[in-house]
């Protein structure tokens, strides 16, 4: 079996090392001593990302649902500000879903994630089973047109700046998970 990377994801490697360099290298120290991100922060470094093909938009969401290219961006940003990487990745998670959304959530939410100026998160540990999926507590229950959600997340990257998070849930009746 060959383990080696194909020339487009050396490519996609070397590309995204080199940016990470130049954009963030000279700046991490000194940037985590500030604190959390705000939320105009964040959008700047999705646009910045999406420069370069990475971006939570339709046209840039490979890296994202290619297993490969999503480990290599992960060790890439990580080797040089492993805390900058739930921006993007957490990010993602909602973005995946468009193609399968309504019309309605598509046309509210497609134009801000081609302009990279949506906020994810991805709402899973849970103070009792923390991040084991098998032992999700909190429940959404279809009440009408809307869905009831109770239980407590903790641990949610971006929450505070998020437009949309998803939030991993059980059926109270079935015990069917969804995240």
């Amino acid at each position: 079996m060959d383990f080696d990377f194909t020339e487009e994801q050396r490519m996609f490697r070397d590309a995204l090392r080199d940016f990470m360099q130049r954009e963030y290298a000279p700046i991490v120290d000194k940037r985590d001593r500030e604190g959390p991100f705000t939320r105009e922060e964040e959008i700047e470094i999705n646009k910045n990302f999406q420069k370069i093909g990475i971006g939570i938009d339709p046209e840039n969401i490979k890296a994202f649902l290619d297993p490969v290219l999503f480990g290599i961006m992960s060790e890439e940003i990580s080797k040089v500000w492993a805390s900058l990487l739930p921006l993007p990745g957490m990010g993602a998670i909602p973005a995946t879903f468009v193609p399968i959304a309504s019309d309605d959530l598509k046309s509210r939410v497609l134009p801000r994630l081609e302009k990279g100026e949506f906020v994810g998160a991805f709402a899973e540990t849970e103070p009792e089973a923390g991040c084991d999926t098998r032992d999700i507590q909190t429940t959404a229950k279809l009440e009408g047109d809307y869905y009831i959600v109770n239980g407590t997340k903790t641990w949610i990257s971006n929450a505070v700046t998020c437009d949309m998070a998803y939030v991993g849930v059980k059926d109270p009746e079935t015990g069917a998970q969804t995240f």
